[in-house]
């Protein structure tokens, strides 16, 4: 009874309206409430146990003409995750397609804010369009004050067709003196739940009991309208055998009337059933086979051979739930097929009670231990964790972790993973070395890889040579790889990582996906981006991989074309992207696929388009990877200034730094106080740009550059050069050489762009033209078959005269016309009369003219720049308008003319 789709399947049963029994009394003046009420976002029932909420709100949605969704809630569904994905899976029991983006968010790398989700959860829930009900039964249960804070942010903002029910034993911390002063709230309390002495009189009419005036009232007022304890006073009358239904020397008050009931109900059982009923109140649901498993003594009889329900020694599961059902023994169906059923929560409570007492601690353990086995057995893992902890068996609960964790990763189900280590004690993870790796995989899809090694160090001396632990080294060496690949040691990574691949079984796919990502980026960092991408490419087709993981797969070799300067290549894997993204209908897959074509677009300098990208990307930031994120955040902003957008630049700075603010990571902070110092320099705003200087603290270098857009030590460069001092030039100079090392040493042709372009900036500034203009030209020589242009283009006039004086030098590639005309007209040092063109050229229309000089077709094109062939048809009638030609040839020997393009 598990809804299929996830690694860790949600319980139907909890999803299902519990069943009505026949012996219901109607309770009209309550119902009638409730109808009356329901335009008002929230109704709170709140009681002890007991007094009949569950059933009066599931009498009254049996008869209301609104669709209704139930979830019955339990401890463990305090994880905000978890309780997440159990309400979506019940909204969707009437909505299937609705709560896309907050069930997107939910598969994000990681959970978002609270308040976050929140705002999604608001969204979603405001495109249904038809007015629905839904029940949290057992809401007590919720301990976390992050899903308290969620209900009341979405009651402060109730979407106008949903009609909240909470059923619960204590009010909830919830803002509801604010909904009450506004008239949202309809509450049920103890006072009108009890039951009258009518609706009592009809009860006990409904169990086949009769009683007079008196007796009747005496039972009212000795229960207190508790609808529990006048069902125990029948069933204990029945098993007793007595017409009393006030058991003599019973004292008044609910607590003692359940106690002495519930112990005359027992005692009067046949010994099978006792041992059933205790042995399975330790489970928050049970079947046939499962209380069997628990309590094999009563299958097999008595020790002394009495005789069971049905004059038999043993009894089975079957018999033991039919004899429930027909005693009206507090059995609650969760399902139509009357597979699965749960006590009555307090029957359960005083029945776990009565288990205390009878039995010694080691004998209930072995209930727990033998639900745990059934519950593995069958694939239910939580819950078998679950029993194994309480059964005191934490080697058993730490063995189904290590078993689990393949499969979780696969499905990108880290995050309960995690939840599932904090529970075990830390002193045994510190012994198991399979767990050591689960909590680096938790650290690792956490962007906290600088906590893994001392776990690594944890690991070594309790690794030996034997088959079974060439898995373990295997993940091991894996760990190693990614940590020697960001300090920039590529051998040592690329041997480690054939290594994990040589030792990882093909039963864990997710390890192995990453052995292979940082395998073919570690070969990349030496120089052997061929067999990169040929290693990436065979591993698309090896095994049948879902959207996701092809996306993860081809999102490596993206990274290998931007490392090693390809954009054009990179733009035709990120066209597979695209359609695999949209084809799966994924915002996961689409958010990152709109990051990386917003980087692209960026670095061609078609500035719209890496607007539109990023602000996609930015929209569903919480999808993505925390640096994924921050680098879209930084990349929007950085593009909105440079597209003369300078308040979309604004809003998407304050979106990164609270963004930034929410993780407390001081590594995401410096990002973020680059990109601000960045901007103010595209700004031109000095004060700001000193301000930030003043704030800057060198460290110790923290590793490679990547292909991030927003690097901190790049971004001191461009501060330094733009204070503009001999020293402060110096410093950059300094700084610069020794970044240029580091980037030409690890092939980072992405970096070294920029590095080289701010050391001819830097050059030219000391009055160094020689080495300027060589500087120069092997950036715009790298820069040719990308296309890279927003490097040149970024530092401004200065560097519009530096590449005039280089095309006087030597013959150019023919970037270097494409970069010039990106320029602003103004920045250009040459001729007006060089380029009398009536409307110019735009950044698009002067990417396809250079493709044109190459001689590629319309549809290479289209590969090369991901847009369709009948686009490049438009762009290219264009412009022939605007160069006043009339075919392809002429249009090349026209901009040659003109100085758009270098000479072939």
């Amino acid at each position: 009874m598990a809804i299929e789709g996830d690694t860790l399947p949600l319980v139907r049963t909890k999803l299902y309206r519990p069943r009505l029994t026949g012996d219901l009394v109607p309770r009209r003046r309550l119902l009638r409430r409730l109808n009356h009420r329901r335009n008002r976002p929230l109704t709170l029932v709140v009681a002890p146990a007991g007094y009949g909420k569950t059933t009066l709100v599931a009498s009254w949605l049996a008869t209301c003409d609104w669709p209704n969704a139930w979830l019955s809630l339990d401890e463990n569904d305090s994880d905000l995750a978890l309780f997440l994905r159990y309400f979506l899976a019940a909204i969707r029991t009437l909505f299937p397609s609705a709560l896309e983006e907050t069930a997107a968010l939910l598969s994000a790398t990681s959970l978002p804010p609270w308040d976050i989700l929140a705002h999604s959860l608001i969204n979603d829930l405001d495109q249904i369009e038809q007015p629905f009900v839904l029940v949290l039964d057992d809401y007590h249960a919720i301990q976390n004050m992050d899903v308290h804070n969620l209900l009341d942010q979405v009651l402060r903002h109730p979407p106008p067709l949903l009609h909240l029910v909470l059923i619960s034993r204590t009010d909830p911390p919830l803002s509801l003196g604010t909904l009450r002063a506004h008239g949202q709230a309809t509450e049920i309390r103890i006072r009108q739940l009890r039951f009258t002495e009518e609706e009592t009189t009809v009860f006990l009419q409904r169990l086949g009991m009769s009683a007079d005036e008196k007796t009747v009232q005496a039972l009212v007022e000795s229960v207190e309208g508790w609808v529990t304890g006048l069902r125990l006073a029948v069933l204990a009358s029945r098993h007793m055998g007595s017409e009393r239904l006030l058991p003599a020397g019973l004292r008044r008050g609910t607590p003692y009337v359940a106690d002495y009931l519930v112990s005359e109900i027992l005692a009067s059982q046949p010994p099978a059933i006792q041992d059933y009923m205790l042995a399975t109140s330790i489970l928050d649901r049970f079947c046939a086979p499962l209380c069997e498993a628990v309590c094999p003594t009563a299958v097999q009889g008595t020790s002394q051979g009495e005789e069971g329900a049905d004059g038999m020694c043993g009894v089975s599961g079957e018999e033991y739930l039919a004899w429930l059902e027909a005693g009206n023994l507090f059995v609650v169906p969760l399902d139509g097929e009357s597979e699965w059923y749960r006590y009555h929560h307090l029957f359960r409570q005083f029945l776990r009670d009565k288990l205390q007492q009878r039995y010694e601690p080691g004998e209930i353990a072995s209930f727990h231990a033998r639900a745990s086995a059934w519950f593995a057995q069958n694939g239910l893992i939580d819950e078998a964790f679950h029993h194994a902890l309480a059964a005191g068996d934490e080697p058993g609960a730490a063995q189904l972790v290590e078993q689990s964790v393949p499969a979780l990763l696969s499905e990108h189900e880290w995050h309960l993973l995690e939840n599932w280590l904090e529970q075990l004690p830390q002193a045994l993870i510190r012994q198991r070395p399979r767990l050591l790796l689960a909590r680096a995989w938790v650290l690792y899809y956490r962007f906290a890889q600088w906590a893994i090694p001392p776990l690594l160090e944890a690991l070594e001396p309790m690794l030996d040579e034997s088959a079974s632990a060439r898995p373990v080294k295997g993940e091991s060496d894996f760990f190693w790889g990614q940590h020697w690949y960001w300090q920039g040691r590529g051998r040592r990574s690329r041997d480690l990582c054939q290594r994990a691949l040589d030792q990882i079984p093909e039963t864990h796919p997710s390890a192995r996906t990453e052995a292979n990502l940082y395998w073919a980026l570690s070969s990349q960092m030496l120089g052997q981006s061929g067999e990169a991408t040929q290693r990436l490419t065979q591993s698309l087709g090896q095994l049948p991989l879902s959207p996701a993981w092809q996306v993860r797969r081809l999102g490596a070799l993206v990274f290998v074309h931007f490392l090693d300067g390809e954009l054009m290549k990179a733009g035709q894997v990120l066209l597979q992207i695209h359609e695999l993204a949209l084809k799966s209908g994924d915002t996961y897959l689409q958010a990152w696929s709109s990051y990386l074509q917003g980087f692209t677009h960026y670095y061609w300098n078609d500035l719209d388009e890496a607007v539109r990208h990023f602000t996609r990307a930015a929209e569903n930031r919480y999808l993505l990877h925390s640096a994924a994120a921050i680098d879209s955040l930084a990349g929007l902003a950085l593009a909105a200034q440079a597209a003369g957008r300078t308040d979309q630049a604004g809003e998407a700075l304050t979106m990164l730094l609270e963004f930034v603010r929410r993780t407390n990571n001081a590594a995401f902070l410096a990002v973020a106080r680059s990109c601000q110092a960045h901007l103010a320099l595209l700004q031109g705003d000095l004060d700001e740009v000193i301000r930030w200087s003043a704030m800057i603290n060198p460290l110790p270098d923290p590793g490679i550059m990547f292909y991030w857009l927003e690097v901190p030590r790049i971004t001191r460069c461009r501060v330094l050069i733009a204070q503009g001092t001999t020293a402060s030039l110096q410093s950059a100079r300094r700084d610069l050489a020794g970044y240029r090392r580091a980037n030409e040493a690890q092939h980072n042709v992405r970096q070294l762009l920029d590095i080289l372009v701010l050391q001819s900036l830097v050059s030219h500034k000391l009055g160094d033209s020689a080495t300027a203009l060589d500087t120069l030209e092997r950036a715009v020589r790298l820069a040719e078959p990308g296309g890279w242009v927003r490097p040149f283009v970024e530092p401004g006039p200065e560097m519009a005269d530096l590449l005039q004086r280089l095309k006087q030098r030597t013959a150019v590639p023919n970037i270097v016309g494409r970069v010039l005309a990106a320029f602003p007209r103004q920045a250009r040092s040459q001729p007006e009369a060089t380029l009398p063109l009536i409307e110019p050229l735009t950044n698009r229309e002067m990417e396809i003219l250079a493709l044109l000089a190459q001689r590629l077709t319309n549809k290479e094109i289209a590969r090369r720049l991901v847009i369709s062939p009948g686009t490049v048809r438009q762009h290219t009638h264009n412009i022939y308008q605007k160069l006043d030609v009339k075919g392809r040839r002429q249009a090349v020997d026209k901009a040659v003319d003109l100085g758009i393009l270098s000479p072939p």
